[in-house]
């Protein structure tokens, strides 16, 4: 009878380690002029996920941003991603790694809160960073 229950709970650890390697893993970051906060799995899961529900936008002019590095690991999600999030446009620089592919960097429409919920709520932590003169933007 032990070893049944020993092996039941080794057969629920695996299913649960597969699972989980099957969804992948994220960490990340969100940095503004007052400093950086680790995120959340919640949101640094959704936030590595190659994702191709956006609109292409144009370069807007310099505004207040936020900083959002991201490392993904699992199939569908992206090794390293940076963010520059200008939430007063609605629009996000993106930067994502695609080793062992050229790298891709773009404007885009910002995720909708339907997309990444809290995610308004867990910047609201940190001041923004001041628009700058012109965009220096990341790469890889």
């Amino acid at each position: 009878m032990r070893a049944a229950a020993t092996l039941a709970t080794l057969a629920v650890f695996a299913c649960i380690a597969t699972a989980a390697s099957a969804a992948g893993s994220a960490t990340g970051k969100l940095c503004g002029a007052s400093g950086c906060l680790v995120l959340p799995r919640a949101l640094a899961l959704p936030l590595s996920e190659q994702n191709d529900t956006f609109t292409p936008a144009g370069t807007p002019r310099p505004a207040p941003y936020y900083k959002i590095v991201i490392h993904g690991t699992g199939e569908g999600h992206l090794p390293n991603r940076t963010i520059l999030w200008v939430p007063s446009k609605k629009v996000w620089f993106d930067a994502e790694d695609h080793t062992p592919y050229d790298p891709i960097q773009f404007w885009r429409s910002a995720g909708t809160a339907k997309d990444f919920p809290g995610l308004a709520a867990f910047a609201a932590k940190v001041k923004l960073y001041p628009a700058p003169r012109r965009w220096v933007l990341p790469h890889y």
